[in-house]
């Protein structure tokens, strides 16, 4: 059985490029056993459909108004202090 770490390091491929047949399987077995990973899933899907909604691209790239000087200059006086 797969330990709860390499459980929740599937979860995470998993939500980005999916899994393999028998990782699925392993991660399926895992959680049907393990209350916290099965916990850990649910709270993990729920921050990322909170951040890809939260910070969606704008559909229009000029809506991204960025002053680079002004941003370069304060992390530059940041990194003085």
């Amino acid at each position: 059985m797969l330990s709860c770490k390499a459980a929740t390091q599937l979860m995470e491929i998993k939500q980005e490029k999916g899994l393999t047949l028998g990782q699925r399987f392993q991660l399926w077995m895992h959680t049907l056993l393990c209350d916290a990973c099965r916990q850990y899933e649910k709270q993990s899907r729920q921050i990322d459909s909170f951040l890809k909604n939260k910070f969606e691209a704008p559909a229009d790239p000029s809506e991204l108004k960025v002053d680079t000087k002004d941003l370069q200059e304060r992390v530059l006086k940041r990194l003085g202090e």
